[in-house]
């Protein structure tokens, strides 16, 4: 059934508004004095459903609950009870048993205490010599003069029974002993002979056994018998059955040593994890671990393999398109606060990581006629600006692709900044092989997303500040740059704080051409819903021509805050783009059909792992040599995905619908007292050259209608009467000049540095690592406490908003 989120009981005092509403299931226990309402499959609010279900139903309890005995003797028994019991019995009220209904002659609905049920009942003389007096049931406990074994209260066993009892008890020894055996021998065939890696799901493992040696049928279930599984929930139980698969690897390695592929692998996490030399051989004496020289030698054989596995899976990969993802890496694991006692000694390196996509082929270097896929002409703006033209109004639905590492391989970790003049220099007089010359450059969806986000962030620090301490507390500190998990949040709260009071403020600033409302206006209704919905919906649902729409508007951004390289890349790929569609390139056909193949996720995700399995104290060779073990590991060492527990930043729907109202509350006491900004966060008509006009509401410079014609003012600040705005072709000519402008001399800029000597570039990036004066980040996760009334505040703040109005 389909919500319509109305109250089925719709009158004054319903909050559906607020608080939504609940179907009624015929699972629901209705109070038997609201039976003949017909609750069940109406749709009530809160207010309703704890009025009419939850409070009757609390009441009817309480009702139960001061009921009296209606035992006709209760007041004689509980006087003769009295004093001969040290702790008396409480007075709970139960049925009446059908034994005794004939001789008490009650209702049938009518209850009675447990003293006079249990305690008196069966004593009193009278009851027993009544004639519909029915005793208790007596247990008589079986009975047999040749069975003089008991091992058990109430159960005795025939000497036949007792015998089989006793031969199983002295051959579980040997058959627990001969399992073990047969396990040893089917995990030894599993490691050496077939090369298969350890199996941590307990279903397969289960499987795996039994399909190898059939006498080892219900040895596992045996083992998980053992856990109380029956007295625990599905959860614990599912991780006990995995903590039970190390025990039979470690059993079986007790039988033969060579049966060690577990203790590899726990090996190799507490040797990434930091944990000394001495604690290892410790855990190796105990038998639960490899030795640290095992550890060590394994290491350096896969380091040393790597180069050809590379080799191998480009062989492998060649007729499939590769994707190559090239980014800075840097192991900073301490705190970026500087003191007085240490110095900063962060490494930095440039990975180089490829992707190959089953789902398309390899993209033939030239076209059909010959014309190669790299522009010989760097970049067109005029082209570019054409997107200018179009408009971004809508939300596509996310489609949810397979973010896996599988089938991706390491190239290599090389030590050296990718925003090192020097090292371009040498690049470029370095000879280099043809081949590498079909590299086509591409840019990251994710790097433009993330950039987009903290820009929008720092630029208006201010403001999430404000609001940040409106929502998690006047003494929290929102670090300068905080983590990308932070700003993602304070940016989604934002949105959805700002869905349910925007009706309101648009409401109260219709057609207002103040510069501090058209600002915020504009970041929560055009820029944050952009920057939030780019890759998460845009890029990952894989619409080609909605993408190229909106990387348009993402460069907008930039381009208004400044943004060094992205206020160019943005441009440049467009520019690429129209060049393959001029020469008819094969590539256009793949991105229109696999956009989301073109993905920087992985080398991303591929720094988290090795952020997570280095150390501080490590140096540049052994970041190299651990970032190829795990390369060459992947997919083999599940130990660590199986057992380590990742921290995920989790707030549960009814924290994140608390601080989303928190949110909304804060946005209405915001625009109630707007404050001064900044100029570089005006929206984007009063960065052109013809700012909007306070004391008009047209901006067209030929516009003869009166102020009283029907008109709108733009999320851009400007203001057109609807005849105007249909005679320029519905844009804003102001705010497409400043725009086409900005193109231009960008394009320029970019245009200028492809075609300049090396040795004239100077060394100028805003990339680099975060301010030393940043505040610290914490890794703790903000508190929600939800004591308060936020209902009923957002409903209050809403009506003082409208009195404005």
């Amino acid at each position: 059934m389909s919500k319509s989120n109305k109250c089925s009981l719709k009158d004054d005092t319903c909050d559906d508004l607020i608080n939504g509403t609940r179907i009624v299931t015929d699972k629901v226990k209705i109070p038997e004095t609201n039976l003949d309402m017909n609750l069940v499959g109406k749709e009530l609010c809160r207010h309703h459903y704890n009025k009419l279900i939850v409070n009757e139903n609390r009441q009817l309890k309480r009702a139960v609950k001061k009921q009296q005995c209606a035992h006709p003797k209760h007041e004689e028994y509980t006087k003769d009870n009295e004093g001969k019991r040290e702790r008396p019995r409480k007075n709970i009220l139960v049925k009446i048993p059908k034994r005794l209904q004939p001789i008490l002659d009650l209702p049938l609905d009518a209850l009675i205490c447990n003293p006079c049920l249990i305690t008196m009942m069966d004593h009193d003389e009278e009851n027993q010599q009544s004639s519909n007096y029915q005793p208790p049931t007596q247990r008589v406990p079986t009975n047999d003069s040749d069975n003089p074994y008991v091992l058990r209260n109430h159960i005795l066993y025939s000497a036949k029974e007792y015998n089989e009892l006793e031969i199983l008890y002295h051959e579980a020894p040997s058959i627990s002993s001969e399992k073990i055996c047969l396990l040893s021998n089917v995990l030894y065939k599993k490691q050496h002979k077939d090369g298969e890696r350890p199996i941590y799901d307990p279903d397969k493992f289960k499987k795996m056994l039994e399909e190898e040696e059939p006498k080892l049928q219900g040895f596992f279930d045996e083992f998980v018998a053992g856990t109380n599984f029956q007295q625990k929930n599905s959860t614990t139980n599912q991780r006990n059955k995995k903590k039970l698969i190390i025990m039979c690897y470690l059993l079986a390695g007790f039988n033969n040593k060579f049966i060690n592929d577990v203790k590899e692998d726990i090996g190799f996490l507490l040797d990434t994890s930091g944990t000394s030399t001495s604690a290892i051989e410790s855990m190796a004496n105990a038998g639960l671990t490899v030795r640290k020289e095992t550890i060590q030698k394994q290491k350096i054989r896969l380091a040393n393999s790597h180069q050809q596995t590379v080799k191998d899976y480009i062989i492998d990969n060649k007729n499939n398109l590769i994707i190559l993802n090239v980014d800075d890496y840097h192991n900073i694991h301490t705190l970026r606060r500087p003191d007085t006692t240490t110095t900063s000694s962060a490494l930095h390196f440039r990975t180089i990581l490829m992707k190959s996509s089953l789902q398309a082929f390899a993209i033939p270097f030239k076209n059909d006629v010959g014309q190669s896929i790299q522009n010989p002409e760097g970049i067109d703006f005029e082209r570019t600006e054409r997107l200018l033209i179009h408009s971004y109004d809508i939300r596509i639905a996310e489609r949810k692709k397979d973010r896996s590492m599988q089938n991706t391989k390491l190239i290599d970790l090389l030590e050296g900044s990718l925003h090192s003049t020097e090292d371009y220099i040498s690049g470029e007089q370095s000879s280099v092989p043809r081949q590498i010359l079909n590299i086509v450059p591409f840019i990251g969806p994710l790097h433009v997303s993330l950039n987009s986000r903290e820009t929008v962030f720092l630029i208006n620090y201010d403001f999430f500040e404000k609001m940040y301490h409106a929502v998690f507390g006047p003494h929290k500190i929102l670090a300068k740059k905080p983590k990308p998990y932070r700003i993602n949040l304070l940016l989604e709260l934002v949105f959805k704080g700002w869905l349910l009071v925007k009706e309101s403020v648009k409401n109260l600033f219709y057609n207002c051409k103040d510069p501090e409302a058209c600002t915020f206006i504009n970041l929560l209704d055009d820029v944050i819903p952009l920057v939030l919905d780019f890759y998460p919906i845009i890029f990952r649902s894989g619409c080609w021509e909605v993408y190229k729409e909106v990387m348009i508007r993402i460069w907008t951004i930039f381009y208004r805050y400044q943004h060094k390289n992205y206020n160019k890349l943005p441009l440049a790929f467009l520019s690429d783009i129209f060049y393959w569609q001029n020469i008819k390139h094969p590539i256009i056909e793949t991105l229109e059909t696999s956009l989301h193949i073109f993905y920087d996720y992985y080398v991303e995700n591929f720094h988290s792992s090795i952020r997570y399995q280095t150390n501080s104290f490590n140096t540049a060779q052994q970041i190299i040599n651990q970032a190829k073990l795990i390369d060459q590991m992947r997919g083999e060492n599940s130990f660590i995905e199986v057992f380590s527990k990742n921290h995920n930043i989790v707030y549960t729907e009814k924290q994140l619908d608390f601080l989303e109202k928190k949110t909304a509350i804060f946005l209405i006491e915001f625009f109630q007292n707007i404050w001064k900004n900044h100029e570089k966060i005006l929206p984007i008509g009063w960065n052109s050259s013809y700012p909007p006009k306070l004391d008009k509401l047209c901006d067209w410079n030929k516009c003869d209608l009166s102020s009283d014609a029907p008109g709108s003012v733009l999320s851009c600040g400007h203001g057109y009467h609807i005849e105007c705005f249909e005679k320029l072709h519905e844009k804003c000519p102001h705010c497409y000049k400043y725009l086409c402008d900005g193109i231009r001399h960008n394009c320029k800029i970019f245009q200028n540095t492809l075609d300049m000597e090396f040795d004239n570039i100077e060394e100028d990036s805003n990339e680099d690592l975060e301010e030393q004066t940043n505040l610290q980040e914490s890794n703790v996760d903000e508190a929600v406490s939800m004591d308060e009334d936020i209902n009923n505040k957002l409903v209050e703040a809403l009506k003082s908003l409208r009195l404005y109005q």
